[in-house]
């Protein structure tokens, strides 16, 4: 399990951008799409609603985030951040 993978998923969550969360982690931002894609793929499910205003959690994206907040310390979310529709 590559926890990365995760860390750079809650990055993305809190910033609403692929962009912002590849800088932060010095990936490209094709990278991190790839990476959440990925993610989707193994979930079977969609993590986050794309715009062009940028990114969101779905439900169960915000389920996730919740699930891995509370499975680890230091997450540094204490709830799933949403945007109304």
């Amino acid at each position: 399990m590559d926890l990365n993978r995760y860390k750079i998923f809650l990055s993305v969550a809190d910033s609403g951008s692929f962009t912002a969360a590849a800088a932060a982690w010095n990936y490209t931002p094709s990278g991190v799409v790839h990476l959440i894609n990925a993610l989707e793929q193994e979930f079977g499910f969609p993590l986050f609603v794309r715009t062009r205003r940028g990114v969101h959690l779905t439900t169960d994206g915000e389920q996730l985030v919740a699930i891995w907040c509370s499975a680890t310390t230091g997450c540094g979310r204490s709830a799933p951040r949403s945007r109304a529709s």
